[in-house]
């Protein structure tokens, strides 16, 4: 598919398209990133390519390999754990904020997530489960109306690493967690609703944890 973009934001729109991309996943982490289809599929030269992902290197989502290439860089378990210490503490207060400054219609986006599951999941729910996840906890973190929230989250990319793995706790055990915590949303604690984002994030970092130590 051909894109035709204003040249005066190419480059902009280039490097967030190929961001979108590696947290969807496009990217195999064992393959090569073939420029000359990045430049075909936006319709561009290779110049604005190269700058969006030089600059996904410096961020640290790919590596570039001597005579090799991009890569999606692939996280250790021990950053994975680092990313999960990272939610837990700004995703909490995030979701305080949300309880406290919310409007109702913002408290009802939020709690419209993760309803008719039926487990165990099928392969399409467990995907289907995995998005919800994502956009759930996106959300939390941009309705928390907290520029620098927002920048932290955004300019170090935790969520989308964080996802790198896919689903690392069963749904099943995070099921119950995530519907805690809109409850406590609901009623408006905020300090039940951080205390309860804060074990969610880091029930994850202990299972990491647990694997690392295997």
């Amino acid at each position: 598919m051909n894109v035709k973009i204003d040249n005066t934001s190419l480059k902009s729109y280039v490097y967030n398209e190929i961001k979108q991309m590696i947290y969807a996943g496009k990217f195999p982490l064992d393959q090569k990133i073939n420029k000359a289809e990045l430049a075909e599929h936006f319709n561009s030269s290779l110049t604005p390519i190269n700058d969006a992902l030089n600059r996904l290197v410096g961020e640290k989502f790919l590596t570039l390999e001597s005579r090799k290439g991009y890569f999606v860089r692939e996280f250790s378990v021990e950053e994975m754990i680092e990313f999960f210490e990272i939610r837990a503490g700004i995703e909490g207060m995030a979701i305080r904020l949300c309880a406290e400054k919310l409007a109702d219609e913002g408290i009802g986006r939020i709690t419209s997530f993760f309803q008719g599951y039926d487990f165990p999941l099928s392969p399409e729910e467990e995907s289907r489960y995995r998005q919800e996840d994502n956009h759930f906890h996106s959300l939390i973190v941009d309705l928390a109306n907290n520029i620098y929230i927002s920048d932290i989250m955004n300019s170090l990319g935790v969520l989308a690493k964080s996802y790198q793995k896919g689903l690392l706790r069963d749904p099943e055990e995070t099921y119950p967690e995530h519907h805690q915590i809109m409850e406590a949303l609901q009623r408006r604690d905020g300090d039940l609703a951080q205390s309860l984002m804060i074990h969610h994030h880091l029930a994850t970092r202990n299972h990491l944890k647990k694997i690392k130590s295997m």
